[in-house]
């Protein structure tokens, strides 16, 4: 399989799993609110910020480690190693962090820092660190033997088994608890199911007859450190989108919390497709690296930007018009006080979807000390923003900082892409591409209120848009006749592929 179709072969499967993954938090996010309250859901959001952050130091950056190196493997023996590698490596980081939050919790959560209420959420909590740990190594070597097809619906079934689970527990009197122990117990359940399609599919085991690495020098190896580097660019990066909470939690009550993430949860739906090409970019971008062919990263890396800045661009404009109604809809009425922090946290989440696959295209390199400086550099800006402005503006300072923070991810992995060898903006024209957001908003805002049912407008806007946005990006060319000649062509051979198969 050659690299452009490899690419295609990726994207396909963790778009959709991304697509329907994301259709099940939108089904299921307004059933959690209503179950727990504007409290309880503070809590909660608190609970996997936690979760979120401590996953990664317990993966030890197998996620990243095992879908790079096992793609770039040609042999089966070679790749079988790696995978045992990285389940050793997972057991030991799972398990540290795992006991480091019972301890940590235990001694001085409920003691020292936050109520006392929070602790029994923590230690739920580093159970489901241990798991991902597993879940993780699971689908990142099922993704780097181009197995897509099968890493991705296990993302898709971990969002139906937690519900299915947490649910009723949240409802019989479990509360957050409930819902913590359905993710629990969902990833248990994806570990079996992926080393069931791994042993299928694959011929790993849980004993490597050959030591990659032998075991003296495990913690020296050139994989060692590259996990140990993108476990500190991927938290780095993930601070960028938890400190906002976890800040805020002690200096506001959990209502506010509530309200805060319900504006992050709205913004970040515009996340859904960069997030699906920086999982690909990875491995697919590493066999480019390999082979040196700086030109046609820099070819993919333009076209990638374009398009995502197009398309979130388009998106947070939608949201812009519609989001009053929308989150008093989708959350409940009290949650209409998260219209204004969302709208401040749009224009970063933009910027921050655009450096996605930039920055992914980046690890696949291998040069990890200059995308973690470049994040870094983001991190400390957030978190001295969010310092300064949360005490005296509460969530509204919170988004500020945030969007602020999460802007700069895109400035300096820019500078770091061009330090890299390639360049991501070399074909991207950002002044029409903003002119074409841009220009419809008004009309959308006036049609918007003419309709005055906020319902119907909800439907009609984005019905208008998408026709609006590409006459627009036609007319001034930021989709060349060429470009929409092969996507008309390719949504043709994929109709009648799909009318053969029936």
């Amino acid at each position: 399989m050659n690299i452009r179709d490899r690419l295609t072969h990726g994207f396909f499967y963790i778009f959709s799993g991304r697509v329907g993954a994301g259709l099940l938090t939108v089904i299921v996010t307004p059933i959690i609110v209503r179950v727990l309250g504007s409290g309880g859901y503070g809590d909660y959001a608190f609970a996997l910020a936690v979760y979120s952050a401590l996953r990664t130091v317990a993966g030890g950056g197998t996620y990243e480690g095992a879908r790079k190196y096992i793609a770039e493997k040609a042999m089966g023996a070679e790749q079988e190693t790696i995978f045992y590698y990285y389940l050793k490596v997972a057991a030991l980081f799972g398990t540290v962090a795992a006991s480091l939050l019972v301890v940590a919790t235990y001694l001085f959560v409920g003691r020292l820092i936050l109520d006392p209420h929070l602790r029994p959420y923590l230690y739920i909590v580093a159970g489901m660190v241990f798991f991902h740990s597993f879940y993780h190594l699971i689908r990142s070597s099922l993704m780097g033997y181009n197995l897509e097809e099968y890493s991705e619906p296990l993302y898709v079934l971990n969002r139906v088994f937690f519900p299915l689970i947490g649910i009723p527990l949240a409802l019989v009197g479990w509360h957050v608890a409930g819902l913590l122990v359905g993710h629990l117990l969902s990833t248990v359940l994806i570990v079996l199911i992926g080393y069931g399609a791994l042993l299928r599919y694959t011929s790993v085991t849980l004993r490597s007859p050959v030591e990659l690495v032998p075991r003296p020098a495990i913690f020296h190896s050139r994989m060692f450190r590259y996990g140990m580097l993108n476990v500190v660019f991927v938290l780095t990066t993930k601070s960028l989108y938890v400190t906002d909470i976890l800040l805020l939690k002690p200096f506001v009550e959990s209502e506010e919390v509530g309200y805060y993430n319900a504006a992050l949860v709205a913004a970040e739906f515009l996340w859904f497709v960069p997030m699906a090409l920086q999982v690909v970019l990875l491995h697919s971008a590493s066999a480019l690296w390999a082979a040196g062919r700086e030109d046609d990263i820099t070819e993919m890396a333009s076209t990638i930007t374009r398009y995502t800045l197009l398309m979130t661009g388009t998106i947070a404009v939608v949201l812009a018009t519609v989001g009053d109604a929308f989150l008093p809809v989708y959350f409940g009425a009290e949650f209409a006080v998260s219209y204004l922090p969302m709208l401040l946290l749009l224009p970063g989440v933009v910027a921050f979807a655009v450096a996605r696959p930039i920055y992914a295209i980046g690890q696949g390199h291998g040069n990890m000390r200059v995308l973690v400086l470049a994040t870094g550099s983001a991190a400390v800006l957030n978190l001295v923003g969010n310092l300064l402005l949360i005490p005296p503006f509460g969530m509204h300072g919170a988004a500020v900082a945030t969007s602020i923070g999460y802007g700069s991810m895109v400035i300096f992995h820019i500078l770091t892409a061009r330090h890299l060898g390639f360049y991501p903006l070399q074909d991207v024209p950002l002044f029409r591409i903003v002119v074409t957001c841009l220009v419809p908003l008004p009309v959308f805002v006036f049609v918007y209120d003419l309709i005055g049912v906020p319902l119907l407008g909800m439907i009609m806007i984005p019905l208008l848009a998408l026709p609006a946005f590409v006459v627009l990006a036609r007319q001034l060319d930021v989709i060349s006749d060429r470009e929409w000649s092969e996507s008309k062509a390719l949504a043709r051979r994929r109709l009648q592929g799909g009318e053969n198969n029936e």
